[in-house]
C-alpha cells in the first residue's frame, strides 16, 4: 500500500509522525477503511494517554499525602522527645578522636547537646 502523506495537524506532542506511519503500515484492509482505522487507533492512543494522566495525578496526590503524613509523624516524634526527661543516656565518643561525639537518650532516642537539650 502506498504511504499517504501525514498532515502535520495530526501530529501532536504525544504522537510522532513515525507512530502514524506504523499505524498506517499495520492496516491491511481496503484503503477506503483507513480513515476509520486511523480514527480508532487515535482514540485508543488518546484513551491510553488519558488513563496514564489520571494515574499520574493519583500518584502525585499519594506522594503529597505521604509527605504530609511523614511531616506530621515527625512533628509528633519531636514533641514526644521534648516531653522526655532523658533520665538514661549513653555517650558515644568520636572514634577518630575528633569532635563528633554524641549523647543519645536511651528512652526516646533523641540526640542531646552538651547542655542536655535536644540537638537540632
Amino acid at each position: 500500500m502506498a504511504i499517504l502523506p501525514i498532515p502535520t495537524s495530526w501530529v501532536s506532542d504525544c504522537m510522532k509522525a513515525e507512530a502514524l506511519k506504523r499505524i498506517i503500515d499495520e492496516y491491511a484492509g481496503d484503503p477506503k477503511g483507513l480513515p476509520d482505522f486511523l480514527s480508532g487507533a487515535l482514540r485508543e492512543i488518546g484513551e491510553i494517554k488519558r488513563r496514564l494522566f489520571c494515574q499520574e495525578l493519583r500518584r502525585k496526590g499519594f506522594e503529597e499525602d505521604y509527605r504530609k503524613a511523614l511531616a506530621s509523624v515527625g512533628s509528633e516524634i519531636a514533641s514526644i522527645r521534648s516531653d522526655c526527661r532523658h533520665w538514661s543516656t549513653t555517650y558515644y565518643a568520636d572514634a577518630s578522636g575528633g569532635s563528633d561525639s554524641s549523647t543519645i537518650c536511651d528512652i526516646c532516642g533523641a540526640e542531646l547537646t552538651k547542655s542536655g537539650g535536644l540537638a537540632k
